[in-house]
Order: C-alpha cells, then structure tokens, then sequence
C-alpha cells in the first residue's frame, strides 16, 4: 500500500487541557528504532515503523509504513487506507526539570503547565486522539496514555501527577519509599503510614529530649551551686589557718577569702610562704631575751650550742642573725 504521512504532534492544547512546546522534542533515540504501535499497546506487539520524521510549520508529520505480514499491522493498515482510522499518538517522555511554570503562563483552555523538553518514545496509530493528534505523557517513568479508551485516566488524574513535581528538585517517589525502609512495590498509602509512624516516633523523642534538656539544666545548676559552695568553704579553711597562723591580719580576711574563692591554689601558695607576724612587743621582747641568752652564754662555742640548746640555736639565727653570724665566724677563725 502507499505510504500515508500523519501530522504527529503539535502545541496546540489538547482535550485534556495540556500542551507540549513540539519544536524541542528530541528525536534521536527514537530514530534508531522508529516503532509503531496500535494505540500504545506493545503487547500486540510493532506493527509497523516510520520514517521521514520532519517538523514543519509548527508540525512534526512522518511517513506510515505498515508490516502487512504481521496480522495486527495488515489489519490496521487497511482500516487507514479505506479510512476508518485516521489519527495517531506520541508517547513522550518528559524532563519534569522542563517543566517552566513561570516562563509560560496558562493560556486559555489549558488547566496543566507547558512540558518544554521530551523525548519521543514512540508513535502509535490511534482510534480516538486526544489533539487532532493524541499525545502520550510518560510520567515518573510510568507511562499514561491519553485517550478516551484508556480506562479512566482524566485530566484531573494527569494534573494529580504533574502537581506533584511542582518542585523539579523534588526526590522520586521511589527513593522516598526506600528511605522509609519499604519494599520498592509498597503503596503510596503504606508510605504515609509509615511517615505517620514516624512522625509520631519523632514528636515523643523530642518531647523526651526536651524532658531530658531540662533535667541536665538542672544538675548543672546543681553542680554548679555546689561547686560554688565547696570554693567559698574550703577558702574560709584556708583563710582562718592563715589567721590563726599569724600570716595574715584580720584587717586582710575578707580582701583573701575573697582570691581563695577565685583561686584556692595560688592563695595558699602564698600562705605557704609567708612567715607568721609578730607584733613590735614580740619583736622587742623576742630580742631582749636573745641579748640576755647571749650575755649568759657569751662562753659557748658553736658547739655548745649545738649540744645544750639547738632549739635555742635556732632562735638565735632567726631573732638575733648578726649574733649568729659572729658566732659562725668564731669558728671558722679557730
């Protein structure tokens, strides 16, 4: 039989309120293996194939050419020959990253937004089109076929899918359902069990970790205070040794309690290394006594010392140094 060009697909909007930008469809795949279908059934299997795909005025047509020895093809292209068929349909497959729906605004008559890049899968002979030539969406790698036999896919259907991908950086559906730990066939219904499970999971573990803040907060608080409070005692210890110690006065208490509590080890490395404080009596009275000791014992030698009174010996060093120091002296001059 001759062979029969069909106009294949256009932009113009089809009965199901959407459109396509024809003129950026890609056709190379496609071209490697021009099949032809019977309103997209491959089960019936390639009834023919195409050729001369061109776009023209706005038009992509290409040239019909049947398998007759096929029984399918033979058939089909009698009823286009003697005219009982007379319209054909694209399966496409859409970039949803295309989709630009600020870039072309809804035109009269259209309810889904433009599809501006895709790629042509097939191209079927067709009993009812849904433009003057049907078109086919391939949607989230699930083909749909727009046509009035197609068992109940509407436009409000094609909208539902589309209105899901209004986000192109949205995640496949089929990567959320293997993030929830499902089977790869779970349903869309056991995912939002599953997301509500989760949801519920996630809303007590926050109110434990809220119940859990609170309660660190509050040994910290704790810790805190009694830290707080073990610097003040363990500085009052320090301080009151010092005082009782003569090494500070009681004029100096408050102004040393207050750098123990900042810092008890450097207070009490300064403690460490005062000596005791004597009044000017003590003083005065400490070295009338060591003149006496020495008026009475003005015969030892060192060694005497040494012998009957080291304590006093030590005395003498520490109140009376220049005594001490002659008394050294007298030894090593002997």
């Amino acid at each position: 039989m001759p062979k029969t060009r069909f106009v294949v697909l256009d932009s113009s909007i089809n009965r199901y309120g959407y459109r396509v930008k024809a003129e950026n469809m890609t056709t190379e795949n496609f071209l490697k293996n021009p099949v032809m279908f019977y309103r997209h059934d491959r089960y019936q299997g390639v009834i023919g194939k195409w050729e001369d795909l061109k776009f023209e005025n706005g038009q992509w047509t290409a040239l019909a050419v049947f398998d007759e020895n096929d029984e399918m093809g033979a058939k089909i292209a009698r009823q286009v020959t003697e005219g009982f068929l007379n319209a054909t349909s694209v399966g496409i497959d859409v970039d949803y990253d295309s989709i630009e729906y600020e870039a072309n605004p809804l035109i009269p008559g259209q309810t889904i937004p433009v599809a501006t890049k895709f790629d042509l899968l097939e191209i079927s002979i067709a009993d009812i089109p849904a433009l003057a030539n049907a078109t086919r969406l391939a949607c989230m790698k699930r083909n749909v076929t727009l046509s009035q036999s197609d068992n109940g896919m509407t436009a409000e259907i094609l909208q539902s899918i589309l209105s899901t991908h209004v986000n192109p950086t949205e995640i496949p559906m089929k990567t959320v359902i293997r993030q929830l730990g499902l089977a790869d066939n779970a349903t869309e219904a056991e995912a939002l069990q599953k997301v509500t499970e989760l949801m519920s999971q996630n809303t007590g573990l926050n109110g434990k970790l809220t119940s859990a803040n609170t309660t660190i907060k509050t040994l910290e608080d704790k810790v805190a205070e009694l830290s707080q409070s073990s610097a003040k005692a363990n500085a009052k210890v320090l301080v009151d040794a010092a005082l009782t110690a003569n090494k500070i006065t009681k004029a100096e208490e408050a102004h040393y309690l207050s750098l123990a509590e900042l810092n008890y080890d450097v207070v009490k490395a300064l403690f460490d290394g005062k000596t005791a404080y004597q009044s000017i009596n003590s003083q005065l009275n400490a070295g009338s006594q060591t003149n006496n000791m020495l008026e009475d014992r003005k015969a030892w030698t060192l060694t005497d010392w040494q012998k009957k009174d080291s304590e006093g010996l030590g005395n003498l060093r520490a109140n009376n140094p220049e005594a001490y120091q002659a008394l050294i002296k007298s030894v090593k001059v002997k």
